[in-house]
Parts: C-alpha cells; sequence; structure tokens
C-alpha cells in the first residue's frame, strides 16, 4: 500500500490522468493520503493483534484460555477478508479528513 501511495503522489504530482487510464470514476479515487490512512490504520490493527496474543499468551492466568488466544488473529483475517469481499461496507474517508 505504500508503493501504491507514493505512485499516486507521483501520478498527481506530475499530472498525469491515471484515473482516466485505470477507469476510476472521476473524483471518487482515493488520493495518496486516504491510501496511507488505510495502510497504517491496517498495521496498526495488526500489531495491536499480535500484542494482544503476545499478552495473553505470557499472562500466567489465561494459561487455560488457549482458544481465546487464538481468536484474537483469526477475528483480524476475518475482518479483512469481509472487507474485501465487500460483505462489511468500507467507511467514507473523506468525511474524516474534514
Amino acid at each position: 500500500m505504500l508503493m501504491y501511495a507514493a505512485n499516486i503522489y507521483f501520478w498527481r504530482r506530475y499530472r498525469i490522468n491515471y484515473s482516466f487510464i485505470f477507469g476510476f470514476k472521476q473524483g471518487t479515487e482515493l488520493g495518496y493520503r486516504e491510501v496511507l490512512l488505510l495502510g497504517f490504520g491496517l498495521v496498526v490493527l495488526s500489531l495491536a493483534s499480535v500484542l494482544a496474543n503476545l499478552d495473553m499468551e505470557i499472562d500466567p492466568k489465561t494459561n487455560d484460555c488457549q482458544a481465546l488466544t487464538e481468536l484474537v488473529p483469526l477475528s483480524l483475517v476475518v475482518v479483512r477478508l469481509l472487507k474485501l469481499f465487500k460483505i462489511l461496507p468500507l467507511p467514507n474517508f473523506k468525511i474524516y479528513l474534514l
């Protein structure tokens, strides 16, 4: 996603009409800031999932709850697959950036 955001930045900087080339609807394509926000949000969600899983593994009180620790990363994968197949709607990032 970082490379895609860099591509969008340079395409806009050198005034290449990438939305026409790739067939995006005019005015609805994401800018490089929105793509970076989406990428960094995914990284933060992944890191939080890993840290929560490690914290649950290290805590001696929850050693008997091994199924719960396996469900934390699985929930991240399920949410990403739902968004990939457009079952879970994506938020409108232009509203959040105003």
